[in-house]
């Protein structure tokens, strides 16, 4: 929820003081303009107790509670996240003090275990741990939130399938994904450069199309008309182009 727009009675307090009402709702406005959904709980509640003292003031000095009434509500959703803030804090305190960290944490720690392993060759334990990972639910259970440690555990997978079994296992991991993910798309827009240039020279150019494909509208979506906007995500596209090209007319690339 954003702020409401500046009240008539405010915005008339173009210079040096004013009636008291319009004073007392000036300097509520004030207090909730320095505020947002993310501020210390605490804070939150000790400047909107100031604001509703306020606004109070302001009312009984002559400004008409339909210059007040969004503030008020302003404040309301500025107490009701603090709440609920606060609650995601007391949880997420408990959660540390039982796992030791956070569940992004945890999944740090199992992706940075799987990478040691899968560079010393142990292949197998690897790919079990980043398969562990990958198949978390990021929508119903605790990590949620999580989505992208999520997305790097099927990233993972698909390059060393891609890799070490061929195109045909990618393909399976790929729909395994995509399955996973429900109506998300996989992988998340992050992770879609990176990903296309692990896959190039796996034969799978189909899969690297759809990457882009889908990156490419879901940046015109987000008014970002001049896709890639890097010099690596155009040096990338560049030769994924080449083997996309070269995949259709039966090239090599």
């Amino acid at each position: 929820m954003d702020l409401p727009p500046v009240p008539a009675t405010v915005a008339a307090l173009t210079s040096g003081g004013g009636p008291r009402g319009a004073v007392a709702l000036a300097a509520a406005y004030s207090r909730l303009e320095d505020l947002d959904d993310w501020d210390d709980p605490d804070d939150v509640d000790e400047q909107t107790g100031r604001v509703v003292d306020l606004l109070k003031e302001a009312e009984a000095n002559g400004v008409a509670e339909d210059e007040t009434a969004e503030l008020w509500r302003y404040a309301e959703h500025l107490q009701s996240r603090a709440a609920e803030n606060r609650q995601y804090q007391e949880e997420m305190a408990a959660y540390v003090a039982k796992h030791g960290t956070t569940p992004r944490g945890r999944l740090d720690a199992k992706l940075r275990q799987a990478r040691e392993l899968h560079e010393a060759g142990d292949r197998a334990a690897a790919l079990a741990l980043f398969r562990e990972v990958a198949e978390i639910s990021p929508w119903d259970s605790e990590f949620s939130g999580c989505l992208d440690r999520i997305d790097t555990g099927w990233c993972r997978l698909l390059h060393d399938a891609a890799r070490v079994e061929g195109p045909a296992a990618a393909r399976k991991i790929w729909q395994e994904a995509r399955t996973h993910y429900r109506a998300a798309k996989f992988p998340i827009t992050p992770h879609a450069w990176p990903l296309v240039e692990l896959l190039l020279g796996t034969g799978v150019p189909d899969l690297v199309e759809v990457v882009i494909r889908e990156w490419i509208e879901a940046a015109e979506q987000r008014g970002e008309a001049d896709v890639p906007v890097t010099e690596d995500e155009q040096r990338i596209f560049a030769l994924a182009l080449a083997e996309i090209e070269g995949a259709r007319t039966g090239q090599p690339e």
